[in-house]
């Protein structure tokens, strides 16, 4: 079993264009990332963790969202990243979020603390993805919601056909069978059984 996801691969790049990466994603998917939260029932005065958060756009979006009656605590393996979600955070003024280095299987985050935990697209970068969802559930107080946004790349196509895209699809899958990890794990998330 791994007890520390640093004895991973992390996969991401964590430099500067790594950090625009995540920037470009997050434009992309943060409309559908609030709508998942609303759904959920993200609301103000809530107490939330962002695991994986990488540069905290999706933990700043959070902080936002419940206000400065709640926080928001954001965890991530990568000391750069937590970095540039500080001063991201610090730049809009946002006082009720913070952020952590820890990993994924063990957090150091106290168990039956959150009212939301979020993940997005973590499961599908690590080995043990179960172990992580354990953890996870383990912070959450009683009633309290995981929430996890991850990729079902063995769905995606394009309309019309192009065999470009189809290559590249291809090559993602491949890319992660050589890993070991799943990038398709978002298929899989209907079980709560874990």
């Amino acid at each position: 079993m791994t007890n520390n996801i640093q004895e991973e691969r992390y996969t991401l790049a964590s430099n500067e264009s790594g950090v625009y990466r995540l920037e470009i994603l997050n434009r992309i998917h943060k409309p559908y990332t609030e709508f998942l939260l609303k759904r959920a029932g993200l609301k103000s005065g809530m107490v939330v963790a962002d695991i994986g958060c990488g540069t905290g756009n999706v933990s700043i979006g959070l902080a936002q969202q419940i206000g400065d009656t709640g926080s928001v605590i954001g965890v991530d393996t990568a000391t750069v990243m937590l970095e540039q979600g500080r001063r991201n955070a610090e730049a809009l003024g946002l006082n009720n979020i913070k952020f952590m280095e820890g990993n994924a299987y063990n957090t150091g985050l106290p168990h039956n603390s959150f009212d939301l935990v979020y993940c997005r697209f973590l499961l599908m970068q690590l080995d043990e993805p179960s172990n992580a969802l354990k953890e996870m559930r383990s912070l959450l107080k009683p009633n309290g919601v995981l929430v996890c946004e991850e990729g079902n790349s063995s769905s995606v196509f394009c309309d019309p056909p192009d065999a470009a895209f189809d290559r590249c699809r291809e090559l993602y899958l491949a890319m992660s069978k050589l890993y070991g990890k799943d990038f398709s794990i978002g298929s899989l998330l209907t079980d709560t059984s874990f």
